[in-house]
């Protein structure tokens, strides 16, 4: 099994190989992977591929177009969770303090339902949010009142002032092409403006060692990258990389039972015994495995 990089356009080794049969219309590409808990269900893996040369780790359906597909997604399990998703979101924003200030102009790529919009917007001058679904544009347009524009980002860098600050969480692994959307941040940032990336490190102990087992391994994501990979295509934009944090998520205790059940259905019943239980159901918790962070970078 061969492919090439979509980038240096030499042969690639087989990363991690899938025993997986895969239909691409079996994608799910909401947030929360919402269709997968009312039943039993194995995870899809996708044949991933590396690059020697730039480090890049990539799926087998890197050349299709995804970002297309996310219009049409209604996502109510996140709705359900967005109170947790604030929390996460305002721990988040502390570990952008020294980022954050009233002067600054913020756009966020990939808003979806607002929960860091809506949490940040008491911290900066202006907030702007750009998300793909329609569904999620709306909820953030009535709930929270925000400026959010149902397109991509090269469609509003077209017509939009630059930015002090842009973020994107857990977006560019969903990008149909990550050096690109870096580029036109780059382009449409302030003189010394901030770029901030979430998105998991394929280096990490818990990747290496679950394999094709690691949960973020999954058919929507279409390219996975490490502290190195990363770093090599932000520099190749002009950005000099500063600061790396780990992510750490907070989430209810439901949730994390349901995601852990999509891996490991023979638990079904037990999970779904304590899920009765609001009061353990509904409270939150932190969880970090130390594979996911937060990567600061300045325009140069």
């Amino acid at each position: 099994m061969e492919n090439k990089c979509p980038y240096c356009n030499v042969y690639t080794e087989i990363y991690l190989k899938s025993d997986s049969k895969i239909d691409i219309e079996q994608i799910d590409y909401s947030s929360t992977e919402n269709s997968r808990l009312e039943k039993d269900y194995k995870p899809l893996k996708p044949n991933l591929f590396i690059c020697n040369k730039c480090e890049l780790i990539f799926s087998e359906f890197w050349h299709i177009n995804f970002e297309e597909k996310y219009s049409g997604i209604v996502d109510e399990l996140y709705i359900n969770q967005i109170k947790y998703k604030k929390l996460y979101f305002n721990n988040i924003i502390k570990k952008m303090k020294n980022e954050l200030t009233k002067d600054k102009n913020i756009l966020e790529i990939g808003a979806y339902y607002g929960a860091f919009g809506s949490e940040v917007v008491k911290h900066v001058n202006s907030y702007t949010g750009l998300e793909l679904s329609k569904n999620a544009t709306n909820f953030v347009k009535e709930k929270y009142k925000l400026n959010i524009h149902n397109t991509t980002a090269e469609k509003h860098f077209k017509v939009s002032p630059k930015y002090d600050l842009i973020v994107m969480f857990d977006v560019i692994e969903h990008s149909d092409d990550p050096k690109k959307i870096i580029k036109l941040c780059n382009d449409n940032l302030n003189k010394n403006g901030i770029l901030i990336i979430s998105t998991m490190n394929m280096d990490s102990l818990t990747a290496k060692i679950l394999g094709k087992n690691y949960p973020w391994v999954m058919l929507m994501h279409k390219f996975y990258f490490t502290n190195n990979s990363l770093k090599k295509i932000l520099e190749q934009n002009n950005f000099r990389l500063y600061k790396i944090k780990h992510d750490t998520r907070i989430i209810s205790i439901g949730y994390l039972l349901d995601k852990i059940q999509i891996h490991f259905p023979y638990f079904k019943k037990i999970f779904n015994f304590i899920k009765k239980s609001n009061k353990i159901s509904e409270q939150k918790i932190k969880i970090s495995f130390f594979d996911l962070n937060i990567y600061f970078s300045k325009k140069i």
